[in-house]
C-alpha cells in the first residue's frame, strides 16, 4: 500500500513539473519572438528614414493619410431622414466622401477595387451624389433603404424635369402615317413618297427641320439594317453606333434651333480638367484630362465652351458601363465648374446645371449635375430613350425624338447663359465708373464658388500608387456670410421656370399665382394683363 502510494505521488510531482517547464518554455518562446518581432520593425523604421525623401514623405502623406481628414466634416448640411424623420448625425456629403477615403487609402496599397467601389471612390472624391446609378452597389449602400428614397424625393423635386411633349402634334401624327405605311408594306418606299410631298407642302415649311429629322430615322432604318442584328453585335465598335445613329440624328436635332450647339467626338479633351489635373499631377509630364466620347460646345467669335458631355459603350458590359458612369460625372461637373466660372450674376449661377448622355448601343440616358449644396454636387438621372430596332417598333421614335429635344434645350440654355455672361463682362470692360480711364468692377455676386469643390482626377497611366488626393477636398476656410441658404437657392429654382407649362409670354401658374418666368425675380407683378 505504502510502495503504491508513494508511485503515485512520484508521478505526480514529475507531471507538475512538466505543466511548469512547459509554461516557461511557452514564455520564453514568446520573449524570443518578440525579441525579434522588435528587431525587424527597428530595420524597417531606420530603411524608411534613410530612404524617403521630403517629396516622397510629403507625398505618401497626400496619398494615403487618411487621419488628418477622420475628423473633418463637409458644410453641405443635408441630412437623409429615415421612415421615422430621424436625422443622422453625419451629413450626407461627409459621408460618401469619408466612404471615398477609405476605399482611396485601399487604391493606393495596390488592393483591388470593383468597378462600383472605384466609382464610388471617384464621385466621393469629387463631392458628387451619384442619384444616377440606382444599383445596390453604388452610393446607395452607404445608407438604408429609406434615406436613400427620402434623398431621391427631395433631389428630384428640385431638379427632376417636369416632362412634357415637346414633339408638336403635326410631327407625331406625321410620324404616326408614316408608321403605318411602313409596317403595312413592310418596306419604306411609300412612306418615304409620303414625306417627300409633306417637305415641299406649304403648310409644312415651318416644321420641315423635324421631317428631316424623321427622314434621317428611316435612312438608319433602311441603310444600316446590320446595328439591328444580334449576330452582328460583336463585330460593332462604340463607334458604330455613336456615327451611324446617334451623330446624325442629334447633329439634325441640333440644326433645328439654327446650330447653336456643335457636337465633337472621337475622344477630345476638355481644356478645364487638363489644367485641373495638371495642378494635382504638377510633378508629371504630359498629363491631360479626360477623353470624352462626345462633347457638347457653343462657340463664340474667341473660343468654344464646353456644355456637357457623353459617353458610348457598344453593349451591355458592366464594368464598362459603371466606369463610363464614373468618368461621365466628374466630366460633367468639371463642365458645371466652368459654366461657374463664367457666369457673374448669383442668380444665373444659382440656376447652372451641366446635362450629360450616357450612350449603351441603341439605348441612352440623360442627367443633369448640379451644385446643391456647401460642398456637395447632386447628379440625377432625367430621362431614358431607345431607337427603334425595326418596322415593327419604329412608332416609338416620337420618344426617342421627344427626349433629345429636351436635352436640346438644356444645352441651348447653357449656351445662353454664357452668351449673357461674356456681353456682361465685355460691357463692364469697355464702360467707365466713377474715375475716368477705369473699368467697372466686376458683378459682386458668384457666392457660390465658396461652394465648388476640386474634381477627383485618376492618376497618370492609372497606376494606383501615384494617385493624389484633390487638394482642399473639404474646401477653403470661408466667411459665413458668402453662404448661401437652402430657402435662397429653393426661391431660384421656383422662378426657374423653363420647364413649367409657361406660355410664350413667360407666363405661368405656379403655387397659387401667376409669374413671369422672363423676369426671373420674386417680386414682379403676379397679375396677367389678360386677367380681370
Amino acid at each position: 500500500m505504502k510502495s503504491k502510494f508513494y508511485g503515485k505521488y512520484e508521478t505526480a510531482q514529475i507531471e507538475a513539473k512538466a505543466r511548469f517547464e512547459t509554461h516557461n518554455n511557452a514564455l520564453r518562446l514568446q520573449i524570443v519572438e518578440s525579441k525579434k518581432y522588435a528587431a525587424e520593425l527597428d530595420k524597417q523604421i531606420e530603411h524608411s528614414s534613410t530612404t524617403d525623401t521630403p517629396n516622397e514623405q510629403i507625398d505618401t502623406a497626400t496619398n494615403t493619410s487618411n487621419t488628418r481628414h477622420s475628423n473633418k466634416r463637409e458644410r453641405d448640411e443635408f441630412y437623409a431622414a429615415d421612415r421615422k424623420g430621424k436625422r443622422p448625425a453625419i451629413s450626407v456629403g461627409s459621408v460618401i466622401k469619408l466612404d471615398a477615403l477609405n476605399s482611396f487609402e485601399s487604391y493606393v496599397q495596390s488592393e483591388k477595387l470593383s468597378s462600383y467601389q472605384r466609382k464610388n471612390m471617384s464621385a466621393g472624391l469629387s463631392s458628387v451624389l451619384d442619384m444616377v446609378d440606382q444599383s445596390d452597389e453604388g452610393q446607395q449602400s452607404l445608407f438604408t433603404t429609406a434615406e436613400w428614397e427620402d434623398m431621391k424625393l427631395q433631389m428630384m423635386q428640385r431638379y427632376g424635369v417636369q416632362h412634357k411633349r415637346r414633339v408638336s402634334d403635326r410631327i407625331a401624327t406625321s410620324w404616326n402615317i408614316i408608321t403605318c405605311l411602313s409596317q403595312r408594306d413592310q418596306n419604306f418606299e411609300v412612306a418615304r413618297i409620303y414625306l417627300a410631298r409633306l417637305k415641299v407642302a406649304p403648310n409644312y415649311q415651318d416644321i420641315k427641320k423635324y421631317l428631316v429629322v424623321l427622314e434621317i430615322c428611316l435612312n438608319i432604318l433602311e441603310h444600316s439594317p446590320k446595328m439591328f442584328e444580334k449576330k452582328h453585335a460583336d463585330r460593332l465598335t462604340e463607334y458604330d453606333y455613336l456615327n451611324k445613329v446617334w451623330t446624325p440624328l442629334i447633329d439634325a436635332v441640333f440644326t433645328i434651333n439654327g446650330s447653336i450647339i456643335r457636337m465633337k467626338s472621337g475622344e477630345s479633351i476638355n481644356d478645364t480638367s487638363t489644367s485641373n489635373k495638371q495642378e494635382v499631377y504638377h510633378d508629371r509630364s504630359s498629363i491631360a484630362g479626360f477623353k470624352i466620347d462626345m462633347r457638347f460646345l457653343y462657340d463664340t467669335d474667341e473660343q468654344e465652351y464646353d456644355i456637357g458631355a457623353g459617353e458610348a459603350a457598344k453593349a451591355y458590359q458592366e464594368a464598362k458601363l459603371v466606369d463610363d458612369l464614373s468618368k461621365l460625372i466628374r466630366e460633367s461637373k468639371d463642365v458645371l465648374d466652368g459654366l461657374m466660372n463664367i457666369v457673374l450674376d448669383d442668380h444665373t449661377a444659382n440656376n447652372l446645371e451641366s446635362w450629360f448622355l450616357q450612350i449603351c448601343g441603341l439605348s441612352a440616358e440623360i442627367g443633369s449635375t448640379h451644385l446643391a449644396f456647401d460642398g456637395l454636387y447632386v447628379a440625377v438621372p432625367q430621362a431614358k430613350l431607345r431607337f427603334p430596332s425595326s418596322i415593327a417598333t419604329m412608332g416609338s421614335f416620337v420618344d426617342f425624338l421627344d427626349v433629345l429635344l429636351l436635352l436640346t434645350a438644356k444645352l441651348e440654355k447653357c449656351a445662353m447663359n454664357i452668351t449673357s455672361a461674356v456681353e456682361e463682362l465685355e460691357n463692364r470692360r469697355s464702360s467707365m465708373g466713377i474715375a475716368f480711364s477705369r473699368n467697372r468692377s466686376l458683378l459682386q455676386g458668384k457666392g457660390r464658388d465658396a461652394w465648388m469643390r476640386p474634381t477627383y482626377y485618376s492618376p497618370p497611366r492609372d497606376v494606383a500608387a501615384d494617385a493624389k488626393l484633390p487638394v482642399n477636398l473639404f474646401g477653403l476656410d470661408k466667411d459665413d456670410s458668402d453662404a448661401h441658404s437652402e430657402e435662397d437657392v429653393e426661391d431660384d429654382q421656383v422662378l426657374d421656370a423653363s420647364d413649367t407649362n409657361a406660355d410664350q409670354f413667360g407666363w405661368a401658374y405656379q403655387d397659387g399665382a401667376w409669374r413671369n418666368v422672363v423676369v426671373k425675380e420674386s417680386g414682379v407683378d403676379t397679375h396677367r394683363p389678360d386677367e380681370e
